[in-house]
């Protein structure tokens, strides 16, 4: 009995380890209540080794065949690969109208708006509210800062201004370097200049809108040539996310679009050198839609939220991509259903929206609305209020935690198995709660807001 005795007390101080180690990892990611939950269940499971150890119980010896029956139990009842059985199909039907995007919608002149009303009438009430709201990164929106504000709108001038490099000259002479080569140099170019991921894979017709809706390229149709695509991720910062829907949110968003259409142009410029046909798609010039690229490309899964959630970073990434000519070598990517099961039993996005615009709804299997479908309308308008891009789902869920090692094995868990994704999510509504909060601004940055001044009146 001395051996189970001891190997009760083993058990209770491992576990101890484990919330010791959790409490000092959330300290390093502030993340308070974490910390503190993790802390004080170190805490007791080490007062209860030692009043263990010292012989308070009474019936200790069945007390002790049950604790260890029930950790074994349960250590091999959670690593056990369990799949779901629910079905997840993947492909679609037909192509997306890019005019139809709430963003293309918003900025159509006055002869766009009486040719797509004829056709979209029941449109025209919705987007007559959204020219009453006050924009994104406008002065008179709930989120305005004008420092985190001013540095997106710089950001958006600088990515305004690559949309006219995403395409260009292709050298005459072909050099033969052989695919698989080509795509090593790629992933290796791509990682130095910031990306946390690239993927390739085969292009796809419904990986490409089928007309253009934004800027001079509205109602062009859309054609390629090209037949496969690499995807760039660029991270989030995950301090800045957390504070969504306030405006660090938008200054961090913008430059990570404008960080991943670097990154894509430069690749599609170095195609063509090369003699292979390229063309960047970047924010504000897309003629794919990227998060189907990324998904197809094995970097994860279209989540609740409709947008993909990234194997290392869940939501909290932007993307780019790159079409080509080049005959990559084929990629079929994994599909992992038990990421979509965790996504259906999860629900933090639909409970923390704001525009309660994130459906609650089970996987879609129509053809034509296969997945999640978000509400974009409500979305778009909170965006307009609120002046930043919101992201209080990102900040939310579970998978958007750093990509510590302890994080990594819980991702690892969840997809290796459903009973653990229902472990994992207790868990991660204990530590966290339910509902988490949105963080504060940092001290800094608030001193930030204090030392400009709001308009020339305020300039002595």
């Amino acid at each position: 009995m001395d051996v189970l005795s001891h190997l009760v007390t083993i058990i209770i101080c491992f576990l101890a380890f484990l919330s010791g180690w959790f409490a000092i990892i959330s300290i390093m990611e502030k993340e308070r209540r974490a910390a503190l939950v993790a802390a004080l269940l170190c805490l007791i499971l080490l007062a209860l080794a030692l009043l263990w150890q010292v012989s308070l119980f009474h019936g200790k010896e069945i007390i002790a065949v049950v604790l260890v029956f029930l950790f074994a139990f349960s250590l091999i009842f959670l690593s056990i690969p369990v799949r779901t059985a629910d079905k997840f199909p993947r492909n679609r039907t037909g192509r997306i109208d890019e005019r139809d995007i709430q963003f293309s919608r918003y900025y159509l002149t006055p002869g766009q708006k009486k040719e797509y009303y004829k056709r979209h009438p029941e449109k025209k009430k919705i987007d007559d509210q959204f020219q009453e709201l006050p924009g994104i990164l406008s002065d008179q929106s709930s989120q305005h800062h004008p420092i985190f504000f001013d540095s997106a709108k710089a950001t958006t001038e600088k990515i305004e201004a690559l949309r006219f490099k995403v395409d260009g000259p292709v050298a005459l002479q072909q050099d033969q370097i052989p695919p698989t080569t080509l795509q090593s140099d790629i992933r290796r170019q791509a990682k130095r200049m910031g990306a946390l991921e690239t993927g390739f894979c085969q292009l796809k017709p419904e990986h490409l809108y089928h007309t253009r809706g934004r800027h001079q390229y509205y109602g062009d149709a859309v054609e390629s040539t090209h037949t496969h695509a690499i995807v760039f991720a660029v991270e989030m910062d995950r301090s800045l996310i957390s504070t969504a829907p306030q405006a660090p949110v938008v200054m961090e968003s913008y430059k990570r679009y404008l960080e991943a259409g670097l990154i894509a142009i430069r690749v599609a410029e170095f195609l063509r050198h090369l003699g292979w046909d390229a063309k960047a798609h970047i924010d504000s010039n897309y003629e794919v839609i990227c998060s189907l690229v990324a998904r197809d490309a094995g970097m994860g899964e279209i989540g609740r939220m409709g947008i993909l959630m990234n194997k290392k970073t869940g939501p909290r990434c932007r993307l780019s991509v790159v079409t080509t000519t080049v005959p990559f070598e084929p990629f079929t990517a994994a599909t992992d259903p038990n990421i979509l099961h965790f996504c259906g039993i999860c629900n933090k996005c639909v409970q923390c929206c704001p525009a309660q615009a994130i459906s609650d709804q089970p996987y879609s299997q129509d053809p034509k609305t296969t997945g999640w479908k978000i509400d974009s309308d409500k979305c778009f308008s909170y965006w307009l209020k609120a002046g930043t891009d919101c992201a209080r789902c990102m900040a939310v869920c579970p998978f958007s935690h750093d990509n510590s090692l302890f994080h990594r094995l819980m991702r690892k868990g969840i997809s290796n198995s459903k009973l653990f994704a229902r472990g994992a999510l207790w868990m991660d509504d204990i530590f966290y709660g339910k509902r988490p909060k949105s963080k504060k601004i940092p001290v800094w940055m608030l001193l930030l807001r204090r030392c400009t001044p709001r308009n020339d009146n305020d300039v002595r």
